[in-house]
């Protein structure tokens, strides 16, 4: 397995990923640009994962973990370590020395600190607000 980085063209593969694992399928506006993708070596894709940073710290926020629903659970099993070591490489690459995630399965836990991620707080409730801009603001 490889891994690569997100490009635009795979948000439809992706929407699909998320439809059918029963998910809503996160807007296509606000999927960050800097996104990791395991695959085969023949370049089918199996997992994806996404970076927002902030400017002013060292730290990126990792999210929207989802993997392909054709893939076996052993696929999958295998493709998350390669997922979270393209997403270490891509952050010691863009200088983040820290990456946090919030982890939505249980099962997910423990890939995450065999990758060295290490609890930081209690389990919480994501949730998300939409702020109008002016662009968007009724006149």
């Amino acid at each position: 397995m490889k891994t690569r980085l997100y490009q635009p063209e795979d948000y439809a593969m992706v929407a699909d990923w998320w439809a059918g694992h029963g998910m809503p399928s996160i807007p296509k506006p606000i999927v960050p640009a800097c996104g990791v993708i395991a695959e085969t070596l023949d370049g089918e894709p199996l997992a994806a994962v996404w970076l927002y940073q902030d400017n002013t710290t060292p730290m990126a926020f990792m999210h929207h973990l989802v993997t392909n629903p054709k893939n076996k659970p052993r696929v999958s099993a295998a493709a998350i370590p390669v997922l979270l070591g393209g997403v270490r490489e891509v952050c010691a690459g863009l200088g983040r020395s820290v990456v946090q995630t919030l982890v939505p399965k249980r099962s997910l836990k423990r890939y995450l600190a065999e990758a060295g991620f290490n609890e930081s707080g209690p389990p919480e409730t994501q949730m998300l607000m939409i702020v109008p801009t002016e662009q968007e603001a009724p006149n």
